[in-house]
């Protein structure tokens, strides 16, 4: 069991770290569009990154649940314990940071497609897209 549960972490966390990464790579070329074209070109993000963003919360809670179940004073019970921290800055860093960003730039843009099933999970997204 707790093998497996170590590789389904390791799997959500992937996919996180995967939406994060896209989103600091996309930057540079978000960057020189205009207003009109950013808001155009933000609403394919939602959908996929809507249901990707679960993996951000869900790999917090795995890595908690790791820790609980690993011994203290272990190597892995450490490695654990910094994978959760790191987890919680990368979700707290879009809190504080992206998302107010996000509301700011997009509060009078309709989202259509997954929105109305999404809303919540789109708040999730992780983190990177900063507006031109």
């Amino acid at each position: 069991m707790f093998p497996t549960l170590q590789i389904l972490t390791i799997l959500v966390v992937a996919v996180a770290m995967a939406l994060a990464l896209a989103h600091l790579l996309e930057l540079p070329g978000k960057m020189r569009l205009s207003k009109e074209d950013y808001l155009t070109v933000q609403r394919i993000y939602y959908p996929g990154f809507a249901i990707g963003g679960v993996t951000e919360p869900l790999g917090a809670l795995l890595l908690l649940l790791l820790l609980f179940l690993t011994p203290l004073n272990t190597v892995a019970f450490w490695l654990f314990a910094a994978a959760f921290a790191a987890m919680v800055v990368m979700h707290a860093i879009f809190w504080l940071l992206t998302q107010p960003v996000n509301n700011f730039w997009l509060k009078d843009v309709e989202r259509k497609g997954w929105a109305p099933v999404s809303s919540l999970t789109i708040q999730l997204v992780a983190i990177g897209s900063r507006p031109s």
